[in-house]
């Protein structure tokens, strides 16, 4: 039987795609299945399938009370899942499309596990200005890439558009958000929707990894 495969669209500046990824891993580390990488630009998904996203976050962070629950549920959401989040980055949404485009030279290069984590570490824990080439550089180099033509290569016109494809795939396939996961054609959006997944992809044959 062959290994069932996952699709985990994600970004980078994404809180929740940070909760999704670190509850991804965890679960990669008990049961055996592939995973196909899909970096997108999630304010570009927003714009396209999902307007209405932008009033609900103004509508949540201007009530004091449900911005309070928010926060408080964001810091029990990271206890859970082990991720590194110090609170809200105070200058978000950064524009974050160099780092976006570097993830498609993590993966070139088998480094996405650990640049990932090391960008959303950056992002979440540190504040940092993803935007600043020298930041993404940075962030390359602690994950391990050969960084020797990074600098060109994030600001290449092939990386623009594999980014660009890979934004409009999703955006083409119905999605309004990060994370998001497919099995086949099947849609799960959210961080909260792995434990469905997980229950699927066992009832699809994915196996316990060995100890």
């Amino acid at each position: 039987m062959t290994r069932p495969t996952l699709e985990f669209c994600f970004d980078l500046t994404s809180l929740w795609s940070y909760l999704g990824f670190e509850s991804l891993m965890d679960m990669k580390s008990r049961l055996d299945f592939d995973i196909v990488w899909h970096p997108v630009l999630v304010g570009a998904v927003w714009n396209a399938n999902n307007q209405g996203a932008y009033a609900r976050r103004v509508d949540i962070m201007s009530d004091p009370r449900r911005a309070q629950m928010a926060l408080r549920e964001v810091g029990e959401w990271a206890k859970l899942r082990n991720a590194d989040i110090r609170g809200m980055h105070p200058n978000h949404p950064v524009n974050a499309a160099r780092l976006m485009r570097t993830s498609a030279t993590a993966l070139e290069q088998g480094k996405i596990i650990p640049f990932a984590r090391a960008a959303f570490q950056a992002y979440w824990r540190d504040f940092a200005d993803v935007s600043q080439a020298e930041i993404v550089l940075n962030i390359a180099a602690q994950a391990g890439l050969d960084i020797s033509d990074l600098s060109d290569k994030m600001d290449s016109d092939v990386q623009r558009v594999q980014l660009k494809q890979d934004t409009q795939d999703l955006i083409d396939r119905g999605g309004v958000g990060t994370p998001t996961f497919f099995i086949g054609d099947d849609m799960y959006f959210g961080q909260d929707r792995l434990p469905l997944i997980e229950a699927r992809l066992k009832a699809m044959g994915a196996l316990p990894t060995a100890d």
